[in-house]
């Protein structure tokens, strides 16, 4: 999931325009960022998740907001890929909305800083569930209201209409579809991660806006 908050360096990497087939009859589009990272883009709800091919299983960042979302990318990931052997997914930061599909990830090593647990409780998590939901179900209602000023049939209505159902969509999955799932292995400073192929490297970044902040860097 793009977000400010994400902070992801892939060290010798540099993302580049979209390469490779984008899945067939799917609203997934693969970008090729090497041979080995993808980055997988859903253009229905204008997100994207990251992940790793490596000899040792696939490691994807970040869960997104709910199960229901993360089953899709999990799955166009799978395709993208031509296997389904997923080995780590590592929580970036403690933001709900990036790691409420964690769930969809049980069967993979879930990473992240050690600060991630002493700030995530279970009352934190339902104050900020609430508010999330209320904030989209809000932001829905914003666009219905503003629906009639478009003039009918324009790109304008459109994107509104698209719009509102995003926001629709986005509140009844977190609704229906967030998990609390806590990670199974945490770090204080710095983890190194042998994939075989690859080495990844996981740094603790410091509080900016959130304060379980990993980096993560593939010296190769």
């Amino acid at each position: 999931m793009t977000s400010p908050f994400v902070a992801l360096l892939l060290a010798g990497l540099l993302f580049g325009p979209p390469a490779g087939g984008g899945a067939q009859e799917s609203d997934f589009v693969i970008s090729n960022v090497s041979d080995k990272v993808i980055v997988v883009h859903d253009r229905t709800v204008g997100e994207s998740q990251l992940a790793i091919n490596s000899e040792r299983g696939i490691v994807v960042f970040d869960t997104l907001w709910s199960n229901i979302p993360a089953r899709g990318y999990r799955a166009a990931i799978a395709e993208a890929l031509g296997r389904d052997d997923f080995a780590y997914t590592i929580n970036t930061v403690e933001r709900l909305d990036l790691l409420g599909g964690n769930e969809t990830y049980a069967d993979t090593t879930i990473i992240a800083q050690e600060n991630f647990r002493h700030l995530i409780s279970r009352e934190r998590v339902d104050a900020e569930l609430k508010r999330l939901i209320e904030m989209w179900r809000w932001k829905e209602d914003v666009s219905r209201e503003r629906l009639p000023t478009h003039e009918r049939g324009s790109a304008a209505e459109k994107n509104e209409i698209a719009w509102m159902n995003t926001c629709k969509r986005r509140a009844e999955e977190l609704e229906q579809g967030f998990s609390l799932r806590m990670p199974d292995l945490y770090y204080k400073d710095r983890l190194t991660l042998d994939l075989g192929d690859l080495t990844l490297e996981l740094y603790y970044f410091g509080r900016a806006g959130f304060d379980a902040i990993t980096v993560a860097v593939v010296p190769e």
